[in-house]
This record gives structure tokens, sequence and C-alpha cells, in this order.
């Protein structure tokens, strides 16, 4: 008995599918293409996050900004964070 699912019987691995060893040996061209458009999309996707600064100037000047404002964040975002935290009318 061949138990051996890469054998070179060339019978079914699995019957459910149809699937044979010959299926597993190589990708077909389509799904190659796919493979190598995902890896440069990622590749271009790490590119644009390595150029983003990790401390940006003008997020931290707004964040002192509202810090400095005695008004922030507001009545009106007050009440929405309280309702999150606890549920009333």
């Amino acid at each position: 008995m061949n138990i051996d699912p890469l054998s070179s019987s060339g019978g079914p691995i699995n019957r459910a599918h149809g699937s044979n060893h010959r299926n597993l040996e190589a990708p077909n061209q389509h799904e190659a293409g796919r493979d190598s458009i995902s890896v440069e999309r990622s590749m271009r996707i790490g590119f644009a996050m390595d150029q983003i600064p990790e401390i940006r100037p003008e997020v931290v000047e707004r964040g002192r900004q509202l810090l400095a404002d005695p008004n922030y964040p507001g009545a009106e975002i007050t009440h929405r964070i309280a309702s999150l935290i606890i549920p009333f009318d």
C-alpha cells in the first residue's frame, strides 16, 4: 500500500476535489501572476510607509492647540464619550 501523497502513481490525493500530485508541482500562470502582483504591491506599500515620518510636526502642533483650549473637547463630545462608557438617555 502506497500512502505517499506525492507518489508517482498519479492517483488522486483528494478525491473530493479530484486533485492529484501534478496539480501541486507548479502553480498555473494566472496564480503565479497574482502572487507577483501581490508582492510588488506589498513592496510599494512598504516603500510608501517608509516615506511617512513617524512624528508629524503638524499633528503635534494640532494636539498642543487642542490641549491649550479650555473648551476642548466640548460638551457634545464629552456626552458622546460618556454614553459609550455608561449608556444613558
